[in-house]
């Protein structure tokens, strides 16, 4: 295969996911109020089935096909995320909170090529030791999913009341 249809279908992956993030906050704004939590479960949970099959693929086209879906799961899951962020944080603190997570999920991308690494060099050059690694994560995002508590946030005033810095500012 050539770098051009390589690059060709590499791209179907990232489209799709880009769809389903529309598809899936249009789906949490109609049909999943409240029960954020089950579309993020879900998408963890699918994206560990597609991790494991995507790691067990026999044809390039399989590969794509898995990532894809896979990509697909992590937008519902995503979404979620910041739906969370934006609709349990206190209104002052939404854009810290949403710094906060995307600057957790930047330093993740960042570290997670040197953790693959290191584990497929622990475990003789074996990549399906690094897409255990990776199942192993989503599955705990799935468990981390089902746990998330509704409805808990206090109102802002009341939260800030908590805060170390609050008396000082």
């Amino acid at each position: 295969m050539d770098l051009i249809a390589a690059g060709g279908l590499l791209a179907i992956p990232y489209i799709f996911g880009f769809l389903m993030f529309n598809v899936s906050g249009w789906l949490l704004d109609k049909h999943m109020a409240n029960r954020e939590k089950y579309l993020a479960a879900a998408g963890a949970l699918l994206s560990a089935i597609f991790l494991f099959l995507m790691s067990n693929a026999t044809s390039i086209g399989l590969i794509i096909t898995y990532l894809t879906l896979n990509s697909v799961a992590l937008s519902f899951f995503g979404t979620v995320l910041y739906t969370i962020i934006i609709k349990y944080s206190p209104k002052e603190l939404t854009g810290s909170a949403s710094g906060l997570v995307t600057f957790a999920g930047q330093i993740a991308g960042a570290v997670s090529p040197l953790a693959l690494g290191l584990i497929i060099s622990l475990f003789n050059d074996s990549y399906n030791a690094a897409f255990l690694f990776l199942v192993i994560i989503a599955l705990l995002g799935t468990i981390v999913a089902v746990s998330i508590k509704n409805n808990q946030a206090q109102p802002a005033k009341e939260y800030e009341k908590h805060l170390p810095l609050y008396k000082v500012f």
